[in-house]
């Protein structure tokens, strides 16, 4: 576990299991986001939501239309 990636994984799983082995609430709440490109050659959706799905995160790709009508 030598990347970034690889610790924060590691932290939010240790969050996980002391929460399920104690009943307590350790605190950690992945609530979930909107994450929108300001330009067609800023999108790197893929990457975003394989590094969220790796997190153990739920994600997907929404229209811009549904983009337009959840924030609203």
């Amino acid at each position: 576990m030598t990347t970034a990636r690889g610790w924060q994984k590691y932290t939010i799983d240790l969050y996980r299991e002391i929460e399920a082995l104690s009943g307590q609430s350790c605190g950690l709440h992945p609530n979930g986001g909107l994450m929108l490109a300001a330009t067609p050659g800023a999108r790197q959706p893929e990457a975003h939501c394989s590094r969220a799905r790796y997190l153990g995160m739920e994600t997907k790709m929404i229209s811009l239309e549904e983009a337009r009508t959840s924030i609203r």
